[in-house]
């Protein structure tokens, strides 16, 4: 009998380990696609408003734009 109970509580063990392990992953993922938007929107704007200043806080020292010979 004990090793019955035992053999029906590790799958439903197994599910709520599961279950709530991929939560935090998801707001996570959720908080970075809504810090990439940030980022596009603020890039964009930087663009439209030929902010340079913008640019040298997003970008290293070495950064090139355009094709590399």
């Amino acid at each position: 009998m004990k090793l019955t109970a035992i053999a029906a509580s590790v799958p439903i063990l197994v599910l709520v380990i599961v279950y709530q392990a991929q939560i935090p992953v998801q707001q996570k993922n959720e908080g970075a696609e809504q810090e990439l938007i940030r980022l596009e929107n603020a890039w964009a704007d930087a663009w439209v408003k030929s902010d340079a200043a913008f640019y040298d806080r997003i970008t290293t020292d070495d950064y090139t734009w355009g094709p590399h010979p």
